[in-house]
């Protein structure tokens, strides 16, 4: 009778369930919103088998096996309780509940080390809304540094750096504080000020625990236009990780593992790792963990599903117990692993493209009203609010391209304020840019063609004309005629008795 092997991972938010063949044949995979963790684990246990027991029933039932057909289960969770007597208890009673007397529970950072040909031997870096190094020895001892928040002095987790920033802008308004490229949009985001900051801290704390997320989204983009607050707080964040990830490997103390011939596996892993676009919080953690420790490391972002590892965690008991583990070659194994990361990632990507297409309908949507202005500018305008400014746009898109640096610097907040969808405000910054003559010189006409387009994306009509105009003026001062041209026959075709613009093409024509 053929035989099954379940990967679960089990998260704060979500969890995912992988059933496939113990050969390897991909079979399902089911994912669905919780809100139960290991670290609450001891006060609602019954919760947490209850569903266990009611996701594995469905994933079972609608392939028509039964539990005496998984042959082991790999299940990752969000974290684990302090204390192997009480690791192990709790771990026997869930798999009575939940009826798998062969899954076997870990911790998520070191469950991940079972993708690589290991079993499990190596340093995970979890960096998520918390942050915890895991390690498991050669002799398969395990070790956790970290993940007790303050009190471990963690500064790796999105939630250190969410609240960081908060301090930051404290600091900034109660104590002549640095000012940074976060505060705008943070400020935009929490809908605080200086009137009710204190109120909104201390308060509205689940208000700063749902914006995460968004609020190390801000972190992030101020820290690649070089914000000093920023690119320290994320530096920072690194170097802390790497000080974890040292302490980790003395104490495992490898000795097989660590050479040039055989590195020491060091698994990057969770959404702060994977969404942080700047390059310097993982260089700081190269460079600290280095001069912290002599061992040679293998550093990977670990960029798959975390499900896969507990179906590669399931696998390995079962290799174990069949005795394949002697004979299976690394090209046999990996032909398995990639078997299954290549159809679970299809399945997932396939279903964040889904979700991706939806949420951005709408947007797309209120920008179409720019086709009837002119049709390249609204590829540009969709191209800003889908894609993306800060991480590329830059250096990627036509209009910015030939922006000066000077002008680049003038415009952070700008640029920040778009880069969070936010043309409302960037509008208003951007006005009042131009309002105060503070455009830098020689930039005048690129600035108003950025100008056109940020209103034109914020759907505010007199802006768009008014800088059109303006824009279509300064290129005839510095005798752009032909681009003149263009510019105002697209609008000469909406507007035919505007008389600004008729005022213009009489310019044009002297």
């Amino acid at each position: 009778m053929k035989k099954y092997l379940l990967g679960v991972d089990q998260g704060g938010t979500k969890s995912d369930y992988l059933l496939c063949t113990t050969d390897g044949e991909f079979v399902d995979y089911y994912n669905t919103i919780t809100n139960v963790t290991y670290e609450h684990a001891m006060v609602i246990e019954n919760k947490l088998a209850e569903n266990f027991k009611k996701d594995i029933a469905m994933l079972l039932r609608r392939n028509g096996i039964t539990a005496k057909d998984i042959a082991y289960a790999g299940i990752g969770m969000a974290s684990v309780p302090v204390g192997a007597d009480k690791v192990k208890a709790f771990n026997e009673k869930l798999k009575k509940r939940i009826g798998l007397p062969n899954a076997s529970f870990m911790a998520d950072p070191v469950i991940s080390l079972y993708t690589d040909k290991t079993n499990g031997i190596g340093i995970s870096v979890l960096s998520g809304t918390g942050c915890v190094v895991s390690g498991m020895g050669e002799k398969g001892n395990v070790l956790t540094v970290g993940g007790l928040r303050h009190y471990s002095n963690d500064k790796g987790s999105g939630s250190y750096i969410r609240d960081a920033a908060v301090t930051l802008l404290y600091e900034h308004y109660y104590k002549c504080g640095g000012d940074s490229l976060i505060f705008p949009a943070l400020t935009k985001l929490l809908n605080i000020n200086i009137t009710n900051m204190i109120e909104t801290i201390a308060n509205k704390t689940q208000l700063l625990i749902t914006h995460t997320t968004e609020i190390v989204s801000i972190v992030d983009n101020a820290a690649l236009l070089f914000d000093p607050l920023a690119m320290k707080l994320l530096d920072e964040a690194g170097e802390n990780m790497a000080q974890s990830t040292a302490g980790a490997i003395r104490l495992l103390g490898f000795e097989k593992f660590g050479t040039a011939e055989n590195p020491l596996p060091v698994m990057l892993m969770g959404s702060i790792w994977q969404k942080v676009a700047y390059n310097g919080m993982r260089e700081k953690f190269v460079e600290t963990l280095k001069t912290l420790t002599d061992k040679e490391c293998r550093i990977t972002l670990y960029d798959r599903p975390p499900v896969i590892s507990g179906l590669m965690l399931a696998r390995s008991r079962y290799e174990a117990d069949k005795e394949v583990q002697k004979t299976e070659t690394v090209a046999q194994y990996y032909t398995f692993r990639n078997n299954i990361v290549e159809n679970v990632v299809y399945r997932l990507a396939k279903q964040e493209i889904d979700a991706f297409t939806e949420k951005n309908t709408a947007k797309k949507d209120r920008l179409r009203f720019l086709l009837t202005f002119n049709k390249n500018r609204y590829e540009l305008a969709q191209k800003i609010g889908v894609g993306g400014m800060i991480k590329g746009i830059l250096n990627e898109d036509p209009l910015l391209r030939n922006i000066p640096v000077g002008m680049a610097t003038a415009f952070m907040p700008i640029i920040c304020a778009v880069a969070e969808d936010d043309y409302d405000n960037a509008l208003e910054w951007f006005v009042g840019i131009y309002d105060k003559m503070e455009i830098p010189k020689g930039s005048e006409a690129e600035a108003l063609q950025f100008g056109v387009v940020i209103a034109a994306a914020a759907e505010n009509h007199g802006r768009y004309l008014f800088l059109s105009k303006n824009f279509i003026s300064c290129l005839l001062d510095n005798g752009r005629k032909d681009e003149a041209k263009t510019e105002l026959d697209s609008l000469l075709e909406i507007l035919p008795d505007d008389e600004e613009l008729l005022e213009l093409r009489k310019r044009m024509s002297l």
